[in-house]
């Protein structure tokens, strides 16, 4: 894939940029990933998507780089695991890089932890192994058929799987 450097805005709170880097889509997110930015942010990961298509086909291989996220809610999460379902549709996957204790937080509380491969930093997700793969409802042997964090949680997974 060519050298690709993007910057933008994602809403008032939010800045993001997209490069390539050992063949992977790096988005790396700064600010506050919310409510306010998750629009933007979908567009902007649908753009990283489509030239990571045009470079690789076949394969979407997504690392979002979530070091310069300082808060989460499940809004903006979602359009990650938007971009997750879509990548894995496509062969490839995104994983979740450095995020700061707060995000982590929301993460769990909402149970998409269990959605994502999330590594300590950008470059342990692209050097990383490929995983066995997010666990998902359904496919957990111990999972029974409800969800730890209740309403958030399946609204969330219910809302990624519309795009």
């Amino acid at each position: 894939m060519a050298a690709v450097a993007i910057e933008a805005g994602a809403g008032p709170g939010l800045g993001i940029s997209l490069r390539s880097q050992a063949g992977f889509g790096i988005v790396v997110l700064r600010g506050e990933l919310d409510i306010s930015c998750a629009p933007a942010l979908r567009e902007q990961l649908l753009a990283a998507e489509q030239l990571l298509a045009a470079a690789r086909p076949g394969a979407t291989r997504l690392v979002a780089d979530l070091s310069g996220v300082s808060r989460a809610d499940v809004s903006g999460l979602t359009v990650l695991l938007g971009a997750a379902h879509r990548a894995r549709r496509h062969g490839g996957f995104l994983r979740l890089a450095g995020p700061l204790p707060a995000v982590a937080d929301v993460l769990r509380s909402t149970g998409l932890q269990r959605h994502f491969e999330i590594y300590p930093t950008t470059a342990a997700a692209i050097s990383g192994p490929p995983a066995e793969g997010p666990r998902e409802p359904g496919r957990d042997p111990g999972h029974r058929g409800r969800y730890p964090a209740g309403r958030a949680h399946a609204a969330a997974v219910a809302a990624a799987d519309i795009r």
